[in-house]
């Protein structure tokens, strides 16, 4: 189901030799238990205009800055596609998409670098991503 989510319960079911109902009835046990917890569409996101991926590092000022009032903000960016607290020398670390670099500068200059609690922003423009998986490997 990782490679495709639309493949029929009963197309699974026949290459694992069980029922259609046995399928069915696994993943409604794997939605109930939060194993799966969703099911969603993979877009080429060039193919729809976003040229730019760019990893911004940013260190927050603790002792002044609501760490989850932070994280609610970053989740109203739509340009920001993951948020990683980390260990190191910064705290946060966004995969942002933009359409181009105008957008990506804007998104710094105007968005990230103000927010309440951001000390300092720090860029890196992927140049190429010869692996992104969306799978767990299991």
């Amino acid at each position: 189901m990782q490679e495709n989510a639309r493949t029929p319960f009963l197309e699974i079911a026949r290459k694992l030799g069980v029922s259609g109902a046995t399928i069915h009835e696994r993943v409604g046990r794997l939605l109930d238990e939060g194993v799966i917890q969703g099911f969603t569409t993979v877009l080429k996101p060039k193919k729809l205009g976003f040229e730019v991926i760019a990893l911004v590092r940013v260190t927050i000022d603790h002792p002044t800055t609501d760490m989850q009032e932070f994280n609610e903000t970053l989740k109203s960016i739509p340009e920001v596609i993951e948020a990683h607290h980390v260990t190191g020398d910064t705290d946060i670390v966004l995969k942002v998409r933009t359409k181009n670099i105008d957008d990506l500068r804007g998104l710094l200059v105007d968005k990230i670098q103000y927010l309440k609690g951001v000390v300092r922003i720090n860029s890196s423009i992927v140049l190429d991503s010869p692996v992104e998986r969306t799978r767990i490997p299991l």
